[in-house]
């Protein structure tokens, strides 16, 4: 796809847009335009409108003298264009809300620094190739060597609140963990000398590093995901005699995609595991319950992994009741009763009622099938259109 950004002088800038998704630890940063207000034939005397946040250092500020990496980009555009660059300024933490109001409210004509995905905004955005990657970051005092992860063993790491390393190192008893609240908090702690190590948020902690303690500090980026560093996967070991019917981590942010299991010692009877689809499970509903669960939004929580570790965080985040199947855009139930807490717009007796009544949709048995495990078999599924269970068993299954 390309994107057509006009000039003063009749040319244009073609942008060449794809979308590719995006690493838990390595975020592509990229141009999202707002086709309407981008195509050729616009006012070629008005100037190139970007949103962005005053207050989002490296990345944008209404600062002059400390303008940004956004804001240095958006320059170079407005310069190759011929057209002069006006911001709209807007904080950045509202997330998609930011976009509706600033981009998609035709506020301004371009943004800088959005994750791709295929399914963001739906047509109205379109993505240029990603610009850089972001990541996560080991920052200790120079002269300590940190590699790795396991290069943490016994030392003092701050971890901000509810974010990927938090719980990453959750359950590593031999790391100690120092929560904070922001990566300014953490770097403080580091130059203090509160903790030896911090783990927070890399381009942060670069500009910190650079501008408030004069490049002390060595950043080491890092791959989060599995031991052999394969950012996008995380993986999950442990029993499951207290699963309920579930789709995997939809307390995280950026739930799960899809799953792989397979069985490391299997029971003499039972152990089955059973998937049912969410998107019949929609569609089985009558016309009147899909307009009013459309539009609504769960609140979903960890809470449940505590029954298996106390010391574990919890984690709490807000997804629609209903989801579009980002490949196929089959609509598809997206509430758990392992997860799922309660439906944010409703009182919480009317919550319940509604839970209940689309957690029987999902379990319906003719939406199901059932899998039979065998050794050394490996089983994957979509957690965005699926729901998964298991039957009883004699004994502790552990699985992987």
């Amino acid at each position: 796809m390309l994107a057509n950004l006009s000039g003063r002088d009749g040319t244009s800038l073609k942008i060449r847009t794809s979308f590719a998704p995006a690493s838990i630890s390595a975020l592509a940063v990229v141009l999202a335009l707002m086709a309407p207000a981008s195509q050729a034939g616009a006012d070629e005397r008005q100037p190139l409108r970007f949103c962005a946040d005053p207050t989002n250092l490296p990345f944008s500020s209404d600062n002059a003298t400390t303008p940004g990496f956004y804001l240095e980009i958006a320059q170079a555009l407005g310069k190759a264009l011929d057209r002069p660059v006006v911001y709209d300024w807007y904080k950045s933490y509202f997330g998609k809300r930011t976009v509706r109001v600033t981009l998609l409210g035709k506020q301004c004509d371009a943004m800088i620094g959005l994750t791709p995905s295929a399914d963001f905004m739906g047509p109205a955005v379109i993505f240029s190739k990603p610009i850089v990657k972001e990541g996560y970051a080991l920052v200790t005092a120079k002269g300590r060597k940190i590699s790795g992860i396991g290069d943490l063993k016994q030392l003092r790491v701050a971890v901000q609140y509810q974010t990927t390393p938090q719980n990453l190192l959750a359950q590593r008893d031999e790391i100690e963990k120092v929560t904070v609240l922001s990566p300014e908090e953490g770097m403080k702690a580091l130059d203090q000398g509160k903790v030896d190590v911090a783990f927070v948020w890399g381009p942060v902690a670069g500009w910190l590093n650079k501008t408030e303690y004069g490049g002390e500090h060595t950043n080491t980026g890092v791959i989060i995901g599995a031991d052999q560093g394969y950012p996008e996967i995380y993986v999950l070991e442990g029993y499951s005699r207290d699963i309920e019917w579930h789709a995997d981590v939809t307390f995280a942010e950026r739930p799960a995609r899809a799953s792989v299991l397979r069985p490391v010692a299997l029971p003499p009877v039972g152990g089955d595991t059973i998937w049912t689809s969410t998107c019949f499970a929609y569609d089985a509903l009558s016309s009147s319950m899909q307009r009013f669960v459309d539009g609504l939004h769960a609140r979903h929580d960890s809470s449940a992994l505590n029954n298996r570790d106390k010391d574990l965080p919890i984690i709490e985040t807000v997804h629609p009741v209903v989801i579009d199947h980002p490949w196929t855009g089959e609509r598809s139930i997206f509430v758990n009763p392992m997860f799922t807490k309660n439906i944010v717009e409703l009182e919480p007796e009317e919550s319940a009622r509604v839970l209940e009544v689309l957690y029987r949709a999902v379990q319906l048995p003719s939406h199901q099938v059932r899998w039979k495990w065998r050794p050394d078999a490996v089983a994957m599924w979509d957690n965005f259109a699926t729901q998964q269970h298991r039957s009883a068993y004699e004994q502790r299954r552990p699985s992987r």
